[in-house]
């Protein structure tokens, strides 16, 4: 009986011990994704900014084929953008809600992240509108440029 006693206790722990590294293999999984998410973001937001510095004036959303992207990017489908003189949003076209893991690692860098609420881009980081959103859903992520 005895041996019966610590056979189940030993079950237990390796059980505990398997249960600990899943979890933390899904934290790991969830972290690069939103590393790998940001990354993109970064790469098509640096080449939205050049194409307004060399559109002056241009209003909507900059065509992909017109954007100076490296050839090994693969831009996320849910990937926008949108252009004003002076100010132009890359954004995230699904809602905040689908995305909501990754909000901590936006939030804690960058004060240029934001969610669309109300017609207006509030930061992550600070709380403050950073400006308007015409024509952007939502509930978006944004990165404001």
């Amino acid at each position: 009986m005895p041996l019966m006693y610590l056979v189940a206790i030993i079950s237990i722990a390796i059980g505990g011990i398997y249960a600990g590294d899943a979890q933390r293999e899904v934290a790991q999984a969830e972290l690069s994704e939103a590393k790998n998410i940001k990354g993109g973001l970064m790469v098509y937001a640096t080449a939205v900014a050049s194409f307004r510095a060399a559109n002056n004036g241009f209003v909507g959303e900059a065509p992909d084929g017109a954007l100076t992207l490296p050839s090994w990017f693969r831009k996320d489908p849910r990937l926008r953008n949108r252009v004003a003189p002076g100010l132009s949003y890359v954004y995230f076209e699904s809602s905040a809600g689908e995305l909501i893991d990754l909000n901590p690692f936006f939030h804690s860098n960058s004060t240029r992240f934001a969610v669309v609420r109300n017609g207006a881009a509030v930061s992550m980081l600070l709380g403050s509108v950073l400006g308007p959103t015409p024509g952007i859903p939502e509930g978006s992520i944004v990165y404001a440029l």
